[in-house]
C-alpha cells in the first residue's frame, strides 16, 4: 500500500484548522498556525486523518458494578447494576 504523504499532510492540515475555527466559539484561545507546530504535533494531526487502526475498538469493557445475584423486576432476570438502583431509589 502506497500512501500519498502530500495527501495525507493536507488531509491532517484541514482537520487542524477544522477544529481551531471552533475555539474561538468555545472561549479558547487562538491556536497557532499550522506552521508553527512541530513536526510531532503535525504527524498526530495527520495519523487522526488515516483511519482506524485494525485491533480493538475505542470502547472498552464496563466493569461489573452489581451486587452478585440481584435482578431485574423479575420481567426477564437480567442483572441490575449500580445505575439502575440509584435510579430506582
Amino acid at each position: 500500500m502506497t500512501i500519498d504523504l502530500a495527501a495525507r499532510e493536507q488531509a491532517g492540515r484541514a482537520l487542524y484548522e477544522q477544529r481551531m475555527a471552533l475555539l474561538p466559539g468555545l472561549g479558547q484561545p487562538p491556536a497557532p498556525a499550522w506552521e508553527d507546530l512541530s513536526d510531532g504535533e503535525r504527524e498526530r494531526w495527520c495519523r487522526h486523518t488515516d483511519g482506524p487502526v485494525p485491533g480493538l475498538g475505542p470502547t472498552r469493557t464496563r466493569p461489573v458494578t452489581r451486587t452478585p445475584g440481584a435482578r431485574a423486576d423479575g420481567v426477564d432476570g437480567a442483572p441490575v447494576d449500580d445505575a439502575t438502583r440509584a435510579r430506582r431509589a
